[in-house]
């Protein structure tokens, strides 16, 4: 009897561990922007010249609790004025200043390669 007990216990702490142990309740955040439609994640930053644009919601992050969503967008979203580097689409590549002379934060959609992402990530570091 103690060998089966000792086996189903053994089972349920390797289940235990393949699953991840117990909900943390948190999630990570990463700062997202949405503008037409189109999410854009935060890639650097850059000194480059860039033209006023539009706006964009820049989400907010629910990391915390039982149903943590991560980075999403909400009423509390802030709207923010975007700008364009000369080169690349504004449906692809976004800039935010925080600052009035600080540099840009550069956005790059999802709907951009991985490889893309990065190359233009890196130009725009140059």
């Amino acid at each position: 009897m103690a060998v089966g007990a000792a086996a189903l216990l053994a089972g349920a702490l390797a289940l235990f561990v393949l699953w991840g142990g117990p909900s943390s309740g948190s999630a990570d955040c990463g700062t997202l922007l949405s503008s037409d439609g189109v999410v854009f994640s935060e890639r650097g930053t850059t000194e480059r010249h860039a033209e006023p644009f539009g706006t964009a919601l820049r989400s907010v992050c629910e990391d915390v609790g039982r149903n943590a969503r991560g980075a999403v967008f909400t009423d509390d979203s802030r709207t923010l004025t975007t700008y364009r580097f000369a080169g690349y689409p504004a449906s692809e590549v976004l800039g935010v200043r925080y600052r009035d002379d600080g540099p840009f934060i550069v956005f790059i959609a999802d709907s951009v390669t991985a490889h893309d992402r990065d190359q233009i990530a890196r130009e725009l570091r140059r």
